[in-house]
């Protein structure tokens, strides 16, 4: 299953930090319905955001495993 990922982008003065939210959904459509009234509450206190639905390109949202040698 690949999924979509919503992403919501802000840059919060107060801590001089550009911010990327990442959220997932299982379809771009659910990623597309969810998009403009979660942005439309960030906007509130983030003007300038911005947000956009993003298909990965791999099935899982699963880390990928450690190699052994750097695993403690």
């Amino acid at each position: 299953m690949f999924w979509t990922l919503l992403l919501i982008h802000y840059h919060a003065d107060n801590l001089n930090a550009n911010i990327t939210t990442k959220i997932a959904y299982s379809t771009y459509s659910k990623c597309g319905q969810a998009m403009t009234p979660m942005l439309k509450v960030v906007q509130r206190e983030y003007p300038d955001a911005w947000a956009q639905c993003l298909e990965t390109s791999t099935p899982t949202l699963r880390p990928k495993p450690r190699p052994a040698e750097f695993v403690k």
